[in-house]
């Protein structure tokens, strides 16, 4: 081992994101320094961009001897640093005697760009690995840090689902190109007011049973054993990016997603540390293929999940553009990056950011005329001159399918008027296909459209 009289050897790298809590992280160093008499081992933190002083120099401990391996002696040593939310910062180190004219000590090896804020793991299907493929501009910025699958950090730009040298070949990813994250790190870093880092572990066409260590659990489990590498042991993250789904729409796996998905939600908040830890999820988008009912199964269980279990939010997607039968564009990603920073600010952050989407409170219907009534609207419901017939609610009663032949919005409400009077027991539904045909409904307040929902009870007044 090579050394520049200091080597800080675990618990720092370049570009790393700590997680804060409450507002500060404490760093445990190690390393090893050269011997020079009685001299010690010494480490401050500086802000980049002015050099003004967050830490000052800090004496470490000394905990023992070593060598490297040309057997030259050196010393050992560790010291507990605690940060800021913020940075940029950069880690000083020096061997001296003392603080006098430390200015001029034998200076080791620096730690920069490092940042003291909130971590993302990014989890879920192709969509979430991002498959992106139209040009975007979407450009890298200090202060939102990727730590790559080869587990090492850098300032994070696309592909973030890169492959080289991976540390956990389990999910590595043949084809990922952009996806949504780095929007959303951009959004969150700016609103917040310190670092995001993201750490990337999706993998395109994998099922929830491979996120669920109960029934397979590999990539779950591969998850959880990097996280605990990249953290120091720590486990402690700031939120879950979840995008899966679309390999769960069929008639084995649909009828257990809500407990497959709920199991996962609580193993991670164990295994993360946080009984509270929210989970930002997508309701999966449209496929341009035959038609597969599950979609629409998949959807509303991800809308109830939303209601159901606390801390678990989700945004809508239906409405987003393609580059190919199932995966989003690259514009698309920059929304969904935007729509979930804005729910996770919304939600969990408790600022104002209109990120909630118009959700589906009650259906009433008197005569023939159908009334849905939505929470989350901010401004009114916006039909956008859809026409009736290709509103795509579908209404069914016991005797069949009954079409809209009259469809407006009005307040936090929708009416549709249908050709006959339901009977018996009735349903509602939006989005009941996996390829919707029409734009959805949305509210101009939030610039979001409603979440998908599936057979929801029309009462009668």
């Amino acid at each position: 081992m090579t050394i520049n009289n200091v080597k800080i050897t675990k618990g720092a790298s370049d570009w790393r994101i700590y997680q804060q809590i409450n507002g500060k992280a404490t760093l445990d160093l190690e390393g090893v320094s050269i011997i020079s008499g009685d001299a010690a081992t010494w480490l401050r933190v500086v802000r980049e961009d002015d050099k003004s002083v967050v830490v000052d120099w800090k004496k470490a401990d000394y905990t023992g001897r070593t060598e490297d391996e040309d057997g030259t002696p050196l010393n050992k040593f560790a010291i507990s640093i605690t940060l800021p939310a913020g940075g940029l910062y950069r880690i000083d180190s020096a061997v001296w005697d003392s603080l006098t004219g430390i200015e001029w000590s034998y200076q080791g090896n620096k730690i920069y760009h490092i940042g003291v804020g909130d971590l993302f793991l990014i989890t879920g299907q192709s969509n979430s690995a991002g498959y992106g493929r139209t040009p975007i501009a979407d450009p890298p910025e200090f202060g939102v840090h990727l730590c790559r699958n080869s587990e090492v950090w850098t300032v994070a730009t696309h592909p973030l689902n890169d492959p080289e040298n991976t540390k956990h070949p389990v999910n590595r990813e043949p084809a990922a190109d952009h996806s949504p994250y780095l929007s959303f790190g951009k959004m969150m870093k700016k609103a917040l007011g310190y670092p995001v880092g993201l750490i990337q572990e999706s993998l395109g066409g994998s099922p929830i049973s491979r996120w669920n260590r109960r029934v397979n659990g590999d990539l779950y489990n591969s998850m959880v054993e990097s996280v605990r590498r990249i953290t120091d042991g720590d486990m402690r993250v700031a939120g879950v990016l979840w995008y899966q789904g679309c390999s769960d729409c069929d008639d084995q796996n649909s009828g257990v997603y809500f407990e497959r998905f709920s199991q996962m939600v609580s193993d991670m908040r164990s295994d993360f540390r946080s009984p509270s830890l929210p989970v930002y999820t997508v309701q999966i988008n449209k496929v341009l293929s035959a038609e597969n009912r599950y979609w629409a199964d998949i959807r509303d269980i991800q809308r109830r999940a939303a209601k159901e279990i606390n801390n678990v939010f989700v945004v809508p997607s239906i409405d987003l553009a393609l580059n190919d039968a199932i995966h989003n564009a690259s514009s698309s990603n920059m929304v969904l990056g935007e729509r979930l920073a804005r729910v996770a600010l919304e939600g969990y952050y408790k600022k104002t950011a209109y990120g909630f989407a118009p959700d589906i409170k009650c259906a009433v219907c008197k005569n023939d005329m159908l009334t849905l009534e939505f929470d989350n609207v901010h401004h009114y419901m916006l039909t956008l001159d859809v026409p009736a017939a290709a509103c795509d609610f579908t209404v069914e009663d016991e005797k069949g399918l009954i079409t809209p032949v009259y469809y407006a919005g009005e307040e936090n409400r929708i009416i549709i008027k249908l050709e006959r009077k339901p009977e018996g027991q009735a349903k509602v539904s939006y989005a009941k296909s996996s390829w919707p045909k029409s734009v959805p409904p949305m509210d101009p307040g939030s610039g979001l459209p409603i979440i998908a929902f599936n057979d929801v009870e029309i009462k009668y007044v």
